[in-house]
């Protein structure tokens, strides 16, 4: 029960401060629980996108590969 209480009051601080206009100024109260939804969101939804096989390289390693030396 008492788990349960906390995450929806984690979800609940998350909310308030994703209604924020002004995200950069949150009091550390509600940045907390805000970022730490957001970031684990995010987290879920690229690994979701991963297992879809919609994956984008961002950047190609410095060091050449086996077939480029």
């Amino acid at each position: 029960m008492l788990i349960a209480l906390g995450g929806g009051l984690l979800l609940l601080l998350a909310l308030v401060g994703s209604r924020s206009s002004r995200k950069n100024e949150l009091p550390a109260w509600l940045a907390l629980p805000y970022y730490f939804v957001a970031v684990n969101w995010y987290a879920v939804r690229g690994i979701v996108k991963a297992l879809q096989g919609q994956t984008q390289v961002t950047w190609s390693s410095a060091r050449p590969g086996e077939g480029q030396r």
